[in-house]
């Protein structure tokens, strides 16, 4: 980046980038314009940023990257990087203007700077040209897919899927660009592709899954949800456009309503850390069935992982443990005879040794019965 040269610039030859990740797929999909860019723009606090210019200006060292290209209305700089930057020197300006976003822009204006100050600002701004987007891709993967700046989840999944899909990288390739390990950029592009296939169900809130795609790429490093929904994720990016075989599409649907819900219905699973049990369930056929065949306000997630035996499994493991605790503990608990503490442990243990026997043998006069 060293060998770029600085150069300053008005505000009002800036553009806000409208292919920025941060947008997300709507405002890719329908072409936001710089208005509608802006007034998104204002839910990412670039009142802190307009705080620390108003008091300290512009740094050098801070210098937005652009491309020089013309939009359509005659002005040349789309930043690349340093948009909400760009975007807090805009509400400035629009409240200068006397047009403010909110009252609360109109404020800092009053409070925090003479409009000489702000007009010294608004005309000297540091940038770097650079010479096209791919030039740039290093840079925000580092900064905001494994940096100090981070996305969204969502946010970084489309970006690996614009470095696959528009720059035919590998996943190799990309885990080289931006410092992540392959594993979850391999996981980030598929639950991406998943994404996309979700929304072609009217009844999933596609806004909801995208706000919590975290759960999305979390829920793929589960065998039996992997088995589930028909995803394999050791095949080829360039071959893994469309990951949910068509045969599983209903399985899809359902993963989709079960773990986010909709507007309608609450999701089924209470919270992210039952992903584990979640995959149990779903690798169990007789659970499947009952939450397919029960109506959706009635559905009980812990019921769900009763049917599927997880609970049965869940014992065992415990059992196992203590049994595999007490084996060891016999090999000197023979030196401690005398402690206090000890004895007493032993005592309660007796006494659940005692019940566990109880409760087994009144099982088994049930089943004799």
């Amino acid at each position: 980046m060293a060998s770029f040269k600085i150069k300053t610039e008005k505000i009002e030859e800036f553009r806000l980038d409208p292919e920025n990740p941060r947008l997300g797929r709507v405002a890719l999909r329908e072409g936001w314009d710089q208005e509608t860019i802006l007034a998104e723009m204002q839910t990412w606090a670039p009142e802190e940023l307009a705080i620390s210019f108003l008091e300290n200006g512009f740094w050098p060292q801070e210098a937005v990257l652009c491309l020089e290209e013309d939009l359509g209305d005659g002005h040349s700089l789309t930043v690349i990087e340093g948009n909400r930057r760009i975007a807090a020197l805009l509400s400035l300006q629009n409240a200068a203007d006397g047009s403010p976003h909110k009252r609360s822009w109109l404020k800092l204006v009053e409070e925090k700077a003479a409009k000489n100050q702000l007009k010294d600002i608004l005309k000297a701004i540091p940038y770097i040209v650079m010479p096209d987007r791919e030039s740039v891709d290093a840079y925000l993967g580092f900064r905001h897919v494994t940096g100090i700046k981070e996305w969204a989840p969502a946010e970084k999944a489309q970006f690996i899927a614009h470095l696959i899909r528009d720059r035919g990288m590998d996943y190799s390739e990309v885990f080289r660009k931006i410092g992540s390990k392959t594993d979850p950029v391999r996981r980030n592009f598929v639950a991406y592709l998943i994404l996309e296939q979700m929304d072609e169900y009217e009844e999933v809130d596609i806004e909801a899954v995208e706000s919590k795609f975290s759960l999305l790429f979390m829920s793929l490093r589960e065998a039996n949800i992997r088995k589930f929904l028909g995803v394999q994720l050791d095949k080829s990016p360039a071959k893994d456009h469309h990951p949910i075989p068509d045969d599983h599409e209903e399985n899809l649907r359902d993963y989709t309503l079960w773990l986010f819900g909709n507007n309608k219905i609450a999701p089924v699973v209470p919270e992210s850390r039952e992903m584990s049990r979640f995959a149990l369930i779903l690798g169990s056929p007789d659970a499947v069935k009952y939450l397919r065949n029960t109506d959706s306000r009635r559905v009980d997630f812990e019921k769900a992982y009763q049917v599927s035996g997880g609970e049965q499994d869940e014992v065992f493991e415990l059992l196992k443990e203590a049994s595999y605790n007490l084996e060891s503990a016999l090999s000197t608990v023979h030196l401690y005879r005398e402690d206090e503490d000890v004895r007493r442990i032993t005592s309660r243990i007796s006494e659940h040794v005692k019940q566990l026997q109880i409760v087994l043998s009144d099982v088994g006069s049930s089943d004799d019965d």
